[in-house]
């Protein structure tokens, strides 16, 4: 049986209290050579950790970001990189977002598509930043949506 509370996403009553580098790494061969075709792109991979404690109101999400530059479908250059950043949230409505599942106790899909999407546009510019100065030449990254990126990770 599923206890839900009306969803009560209060953007006011969250806050980004800490945003932690854990990974910031990007890696060329030795024979790179920057000098390719228009046509380049990269291949994305995201993951994520989420945990919370309701006691606190806190939350936190690691996201995991991995890039590699390809030429065509079939074809890629070796340039990579990969990034670990981290999230801390303090969401003053927490106990409001709570659904109990079977004794389990779970945070509303509203509310975590929300924290996410503020991690995950967050992070959009500190890899931007971080790629400025590389053979990436700053790396703009898709926007997406919060809610798929949920459903792929489970």
């Amino acid at each position: 049986m599923s206890t839900q509370k009306q969803s009560k996403v209060d953007p006011s009553k969250i806050s980004i209290l800490k945003i932690n580098i854990l990974k910031s790494n990007i890696d060329s061969p030795l024979d790179y050579i920057p000098d390719h075709e228009s046509g380049i792109g990269f291949t994305m991979s995201l993951g994520n950790e989420i945990k919370y404690d309701t006691e606190n109101k806190m939350v936190r999400i690691r996201l995991f970001l991995s890039f590699e530059e390809t030429i065509n479908e079939e074809e890629k250059t070796g340039l990579k990189a990969d990034f670990g950043i981290e999230f801390h949230f303090y969401v003053g409505n927490l106990d409001e977002n709570l659904v109990v599942e079977d004794k389990d106790t779970k945070i509303n899909k509203v509310l975590i598509a929300t924290l996410m999407g503020m991690a995950y546009s967050s992070s959009r510019g500190i890899i931007l930043e971080r790629t400025s100065n590389t053979y990436f030449k700053g790396l703009i990254i898709p926007s997406i949506d919060p809610y798929q990126a949920l459903e792929d990770a489970l």
